[in-house]
């Protein structure tokens, strides 16, 4: 949220102007329509095609999204990003226990979005408006649903969230031209760590979880282009898709799907687009 507001302050129309020392801000405002998948599986040991307790989530949404790239140095930028998501909308989710699904029907459940992360770039070669860098940083995510029944049914509350702790790296290919600018990146992370928490009741059956899946991770491609409004201000369109893929350990209780208090493998995957339009404003 903070980023968001200075951000707002900076794309203001005041319009750019020159920091001292040769300092360049590089200020981004978006806003951007998220989609995708995420599943949960409970894996079942015994059972290689079915798993214990299976949930799936659709999530649909517009975020928020601000960005500053400070280049101090010809050779070192830092960046610093937000996203928030707004106007969350309830969407259809499923349940499975042992292959089938939850006796009572579906659940309504609204998602929710958040992330910031910081970075480094370091620069290894800047030349006729292209700049090839390498990149390494740590983004924090966290989605959350919460929901009921949709028949209404009293008494019938749904807690998930996914929480990530993602140190990545990358490469970023940037082009600069007097009237436009572009930029491709690519980030992995194979040191992601998630924690995991599900609960949920109805009527008699009652499941309760907590885990942390820290084996897998996280590969993403960003992409961006821009056209000049102005020497400072310039708007384009922004796209992003990230795939990811965890198991690790979870422990809790649930009858109704076998579950006892001994930990059981668990398995969480994602794929997620997001596209968007841009305002920057460069010092």
């Amino acid at each position: 949220m903070a980023i968001l507001f200075i951000l707002a302050g900076v794309a203001s129309p005041v319009g750019a102007g020159t920091l001292p020392w040769d300092i360049q801000v590089d200020s981004s405002f978006r806003a951007e329509y998220l989609f995708g998948h995420q599943v949960l599986r409970h894996l079942d040991p015994n059972v290689a095609d079915v798993d214990r307790f299976t949930a799936n989530y659709h999530p649909r949404m517009p975020v928020l999204t601000g960005t500053i790239e400070i280049t101090p140095f010809p050779a070192i930028s830092g960046r610093l990003a937000g996203s928030i998501s707004v106007l969350e909308s309830t969407v259809e989710h499923v349940r499975t226990v042992a292959g089938l699904a939850l006796p009572g029907g579906r659940w309504d459940v609204k998602p929710d979005f958040s992330s910031w992360e910081a970075a480094g770039l370091y620069h290894l070669w800047s030349g006729g408006g292209y700049r090839f860098s390498f990149t390494a940083g740590y983004r924090q995510q966290t989605w959350d649903y919460q929901g009921s029944l949709s028949s209404g049914a009293p008494d019938s509350p749904l807690h998930d969230s996914f929480s990530s702790h993602i140190p990545f790296i990358g490469m970023q290919t940037a082009m600069f031209f007097p009237s436009w600018k572009a930029r491709f990146e690519v980030l992995g992370s194979p040191f992601m760590n998630m924690n995991v928490s599900n609960a949920l009741q109805q009527g008699g059956f009652a499941l309760q979880f907590d885990g942390n899946l820290y084996r897998g991770g996280l590969m993403e491609l960003q992409m961006a282009g821009d056209v000049n409004l102005t020497a400072n201000v310039l708007v384009g369109l922004y796209g992003r898709y990230a795939y990811q893929e965890l198991y690790g350990l979870s422990s809790g209780t649930g009858a109704a799907a076998g579950l006892g208090p001994s930990p059981y493998t668990v398995f969480v995957g994602g794929s997620f687009g997001t596209v968007g339009v841009d305002l920057t404003v460069i010092f």
